[in-house]
């Protein structure tokens, strides 16, 4: 089947104004060149917790010879990929010639800055340009004999009068920080100096003073939001100095962080259409751990869970040889004091494509040939059919798919059809029907009929 539809794309490359491309995932595709990708905003710069649009635009006139268009992102969890999702896409607007499909995006995490977006056989991607405020990180200071880690959020630093400290942090934003975004509020003076070099940040006191004993905020702002890392800083002076105020006492720094406290969940709202008798894990990770601890509960709308594994402590929805009645709603619900926030995913369980459909060559005339179509089963969940005729290579034996046989016919076959075709003799032919749905990723042969063509213009089975 897999030699088939490479040979089937690779057909239509030949006879259509398209291009094929190759890549690890998918293998030969086609790439459409009158299609185009974009998004809203244009500059696919979004917020934490805001939507970003994607629109695949498609000429109208192919799709008839595409699978059902997709879009695909890189799996991203805490800045490190994890694989690719692809969805499926239904179609919105017409806009003149082109269909948009429309697919929404709603990032959580910071991590997903740079996540780009490709839609199936168009050429382009678009990519996230994530906005978030200013988060500070690795805190460190230049003697670590002096360094004293209380807990998380308390450092105590000692110097003498005369030493040279200095404290650095890291602090990642988007926009990224330039040293005008670095602001020092004190009473203290003077103010230490303030390196920025990429990320980091660097305060340096080159000759502690007692005039610079006070308290420090050093605010950290870009255009989403800002920072605060506040410390208290005590000039540690000589007994024996008459001008000495601060005798014995220590330099404390107290580092506050910003952080939020109820929960927040990794992932977005999903729908996911799968083939029965699959086993699939769906993650209810949170974005962070909350303070207080978050719990996750579950609920559902299905009608049948036995195959089902709750785990909340992983918080995972485990799901092993699905069957139809676990289609519906899964709600993951994380709670705190301060708050709670609800996940869901779809899940659309069904079977493969089941038609059973007798077919029939009726007659061939130079540039025409009539099939027949009888349905002895039918499958109502069939997206639609493709008709071609195909002729077995001279040496290789595999199928050479020579003529799109007409359209593709949504939901039933006609019972009679015509194809425009110029076949000849001492070839041989054999016309096949494919099958899709939304659950399948491979279409399925629902009729093969393999024939000649002699002298007379006559159909030999």
């Amino acid at each position: 089947m897999a030699k088939s539809c490479l040979i089937f794309v690779t057909a239509l490359c030949a006879l259509t104004a398209v291009s094929c491309s190759k890549n690890k995932r998918q293998g030969y595709q086609l790439v459409i060149p009158d299609g185009e990708v974009t998004s809203s905003p244009s500059d696919s710069s979004v917020k934490i917790g805001d939507k970003l649009t994607i629109f695949c635009a498609y000429p109208s006139y192919m799709l008839p010879y595409i699978q059902k268009p997709r879009i695909c992102h890189d799996d991203i969890k805490n800045g490190k990929k994890f694989g690719t999702v692809c969805l499926g896409l239904k179609s919105t607007t017409n806009s003149g010639e082109l269909v948009n499909f429309l697919y929404q995006y709603t990032p959580s995490h910071r991590g997903e800055h740079g996540l780009r977006f490709t839609c199936s056989n168009l050429a382009g991607s678009v990519e996230l340009n994530l906005l978030y405020g200013p988060i500070i990180s690795d805190i460190r200071n230049n003697t670590s004999k002096t360094l004293r880690l209380a807990d998380s959020d308390n450092i105590q630093l000692f110097a003498d009068e005369g030493d040279s400290l200095w404290l650095s942090f890291n602090v990642e934003a988007n926009p990224p920080m330039t040293s005008n975004d670095v602001h020092i509020i004190s009473s203290a003076a003077p103010y230490p100096n303030v390196n920025v070099t990429g990320s980091n940040v660097k305060l340096n006191f080159s000759n502690v003073r007692r005039t610079n004993a006070g308290m420090y905020e050093i605010i950290m702002k870009n255009t989403v939001g800002n920072s605060t890392l506040t410390f208290q800083l005590v000039a540690y002076c000589e007994l024996n100095d008459p001008l000495c105020i601060n005798k014995e006492e220590v330099i404390y720094i107290n580092i506050y962080f910003p952080f939020v406290v109820g929960p927040r969940f990794r992932y977005t709202n999903g729908t996911y259409s799968q083939l029965v008798n699959q086993n699939i894990t769906l993650s209810c990770a949170l974005q962070e751990k909350t303070n207080p601890p978050s719990t996750i509960t579950f609920s559902t709308t299905a009608n049948y869970t036995s195959n089902v594994h709750w785990l909340p402590t992983q918080n995972l929805i485990k799901f092993h040889t699905l069957v139809i009645p676990n289609s519906g709603y899964y709600n993951c619900t994380a709670r705190n004091a301060y708050g709670s926030v609800t996940q869901w995913y779809i899940l659309d369980i069904g079977y493969p494509v089941n038609d059973k459909i007798e077919g029939k060559l009726l007659s061939y005339t130079p540039g025409s040939l009539t099939a027949q179509y009888t349905y002895i089963t039918y499958d109502r969940n069939t997206t639609y059919y493709s008709v071609l005729i195909s002729k077995l290579h001279k040496w290789y034996h595999i199928d050479v798919y020579i003529k799109f046989a007409g359209l593709v016919h949504y939901k039933s076959l006609p019972p009679v059809e015509s194809y425009d075709v110029n076949l000849t003799t001492a070839v041989n032919y054999r016309l096949v029907v494919l099958g899709y749905n939304k659950y399948t990723e491979y279409p399925t042969f629902l009729v093969k009929i393999p024939f000649t063509i002699n002298d007379k213009n006559e159909i030999q089975i």
